[in-house]
């Protein structure tokens, strides 16, 4: 059962005299049979009326209020819409104004007027990667990264994200020491890598058609020799998810793909960093042995590191053919590599 506003109503007093509004009466019409309808409540100016729980096709409100001239205030009308409601029928409401005129004494009634149509529809919510997670790359050890984004795209309804299973693939997880689920600057939980986590209770709020994101984290620890191994490639996966609609009731989950999947992380000991630097001159001739590019090569965690590979680009703004290179030397440290 979920319990919808079906109807709203601006109500204005022209500039003649006071009206004491004594009743608001509601028409109740459409597809919905009355025995898929509870609990009809109306609230004028923000004031409930006592609630009529056998909605039949409407009723009549009772209300005390003097509406003053060239005022508006808003009438709401709601009711419970039970599960035997199906998808695609109707509800259309009608709402009539009632009372007398201050001074005088007379009469004062709206025409009935029609409120919205609304449309049954199941609520959803939609499990899929945010833009936040980690590009496919290289790290090293002793950092946190986010592995993933999760996006829950919500319709017709709010919910509750309760549960969620959480898998870490690749080659193995030596290098990471915890897991962390983050919705803004909140850690909501921390746990133990595992090759399969059946996580309970993260009550995610998702209010209806929004998106909502919270980040999956890897908190990294040591690696190398008696710690964990370098190398190693990390993926992380959403396999399930449970969630609760805006009556606790289980909701209409889907995961995009039926599998929620990161870009792969390969954490090392260490990561090597190119930095250019200034050429001995930018002036290109026809001589030997001249400098096209220097750079250096530093670890981010030791400074050091060791490097075996190298591949270099070249690019020409001239003509094809009138630029060429003859031969090519990598100079490390002073000797010819």
């Amino acid at each position: 059962s979920t319990k919808m506003m079906i109807a709203e109503w601006n109500v204005t007093n022209g500039n003649v005299e006071d009206v004491n509004v004594t009743s608001f009466t509601v028409g109740l019409a459409g597809t919905v049979l009355p025995a898929n309808m509870v609990d009809l409540i109306v609230e004028f100016d923000g004031v409930q009326a006592p609630v009529q729980s056998a909605v039949g096709t409407g009723g009549t409100f009772a209300i005390s209020k003097i509406l003053k001239t060239n005022t508006t205030v808003k009438v709401r009308v709601y009711v419970t819409v039970l599960a035997g409601a199906a998808a695609t029928q109707t509800i259309i409401s009608t709402g009539t104004v009632n009372g007398t005129t201050s001074q005088s004494g007379v009469g004062a009634a709206s025409v009935a007027t029609a409120g919205q149509t609304m449309t049954v529809a199941a609520g959803t919510i939609t499990l899929g990667t945010g833009s936040n997670g980690a590009n496919a790359s290289i790290t090293q050890g002793n950092k946190t990264i986010t592995i993933m984004e999760v996006d829950l795209s919500t319709l017709n309804d709010s919910f509750i994200l309760n549960g969620l299973t959480f898998n870490l693939a690749g080659s193995g997880f030596t290098t990471v020491t915890s897991v962390n689920i983050k919705k803004g600057g909140t850690v909501l939980r921390t746990f133990a890598p595992a090759a399969a986590t059946v996580l309970t209770g993260l009550n995610v709020s998702a209010s209806k058609n929004t998106h909502t994101y919270f980040t999956i984290e890897l908190v990294l620890g040591e690696v190398g020799t008696g710690a964990g191994t370098s190398g190693e490639s990390l993926i992380g996966t959403v396999t399930a998810a449970t969630a609760l609609n805006s009556n606790g009731g289980a909701g209409t989950l889907a995961i995009t793909g039926g599998l929620l999947t990161s870009n792969t992380v390969t954490v090392y000991h260490d990561v090597p960093t190119l930095t250019s630097l200034a050429l001995p001159s930018t002036l290109l001739t026809a001589s030997a042995d001249k400098v096209a590019a220097k750079f250096k090569v530093e670890g981010n965690v030791l400074g050091t590191v060791g490097w075996s590979d190298f591949t270099m680009a070249v690019n020409k703004t001239a003509l094809a053919g009138s630029i060429g290179v003859t031969e090519g030397d990598v100079v490390r440290a002073g000797v010819q590599r």
